[in-house]
């Protein structure tokens, strides 16, 4: 019995804790989980919620391929892009409009691209929405016999 009581005088007399051992090993890996629920939309504006093609193919000093496109997002802003496809090469312009501004309103969009072949200055086309069913587009070039004109393109939507 005395050896007892000298024991848990042991134990209970015992100094201060001594620093922590080792990391053990790696267990094994546990079950994958159940997936999360789904997230929150994106934020408001970021859905497309109109979109309008307009292309047609016109004759200044050579063949031209116009194409004007136009993207409303749910916010009001708008994208508008221009293209025109001539012998040197096709040329865009892409404009991104806020929500309230004339350019939004019109879907207007500007590409430089010098179609007069005879004069080669600075030559450059802008478009606007006009309907659901037409854009027009404007050749803009001082220098040129074709400045000033405006062409008609037909929107497939």
């Amino acid at each position: 019995m005395r050896w007892l009581i000298l024991l848990v005088a042991l134990v209970a007399c015992g100094g201060p804790a001594g620093p922590a051992g080792p990391q053990g090993p790696q267990g094994i890996p546990g079950a994958a989980g159940a997936n999360g629920r789904d997230g929150a939309d994106g934020a408001n504006g970021a859905g497309l919620v109109e979109s309008h093609h307009c292309s047609d193919a016109v004759f200044t000093a050579q063949s031209t391929i116009l194409s004007h496109e136009v993207y409303v997002f749910a916010d009001g802003s708008v994208l508008a892009t221009c293209s025109v496809w001539i012998n040197e090469g096709a040329f865009t312009g892409t404009w991104m409009w806020p929500k309230g501004t004339i350019g939004a309103q019109r879907g207007s969009c500007f590409a430089r691209a010098d179609t007069d072949t005879a004069n080669k200055s600075f030559g450059y086309w802008s478009m606007e929405r006009m309907s659901s069913t037409s854009s027009t587009a404007s050749y803009s070039d001082p220098q040129s016999q074709y400045n000033g004109r405006v062409y008609t393109i037909a929107c497939d939507d």
